[in-house]
């Protein structure tokens, strides 16, 4: 169902500093500077989408209508996941009970993080009237320092492409085989599909 940002990153939560862009585009004034910024931001979030990751340190809540299957987002600091439900026959369908860690664990698969259930657990009944019974909060996502030179490549790619194209474009033209490539350039990075 609905996966929702709780926490974003630390300002200023951006993979790119704006003066790492200004010289990639050979800009030295500060005229196009809130442009850039803009620019640097859609650009990420562009190349967050396409890898369906979270790449900046931040706290998300997803919310469900049955028990979760892979997590939405990687990296994901498997410490900080809390699965809570709101369970069958519950008079207040905003109060969520926590799942207890012990009747499930989180298994690395394919670079992401599965939901499975212990081989003694019982999955507690859901209460079917809630919209979303079931919450998973998590934090996503590494430090400034720890994103991957290709994906900051990506972005300042956008960026470039953005700055000297300001009217509308063809679709195709925002995602040139380089820059896929560069997105695909390692498994932790890539799209997890």
């Amino acid at each position: 169902m609905a996966l929702t940002l709780a926490t974003p990153p630390a300002s200023p939560g951006l993979v790119v500093t704006l003066a790492e862009a200004k010289a990639h585009l050979n800009v030295a004034h500060a005229d196009d500077d809130a442009l850039i910024t803009s620019q640097i931001k859609a650009a990420q979030v562009a190349c967050e989408v396409f890898c369906q990751r979270a790449f900046l340190q931040s706290g998300w809540e997803w919310h469900r209508q049955g028990w979760p299957c892979m997590l939405p987002l990687q990296p994901i600091n498997a410490a900080t996941v809390v699965v809570s439900y709101i369970p069958d026959g519950a008079a207040d369908l905003t109060v969520y009970s926590t799942l207890s860690r012990s009747l499930y664990r989180l298994v690395e698969h394919h670079g992401g993080l599965r939901f499975e259930w212990r081989e003694s657990a019982i999955a507690p009944d859901l209460e079917h009237d809630a919209d979303a019974p079931v919450k998973v909060t998590f934090t996503a996502g590494v430090t400034a320092e720890n994103v991957p030179a290709n994906v900051k490549s990506a972005v300042l790619m956008i960026v470039a492409d953005l700055f000297r194209t300001r009217e509308s474009m063809a679709a195709h033209a925002i995602a040139p085989h380089s820059l896929v490539a560069m997105l695909l350039a390692d498994q932790q990075w890539g799209p997890s599909f």
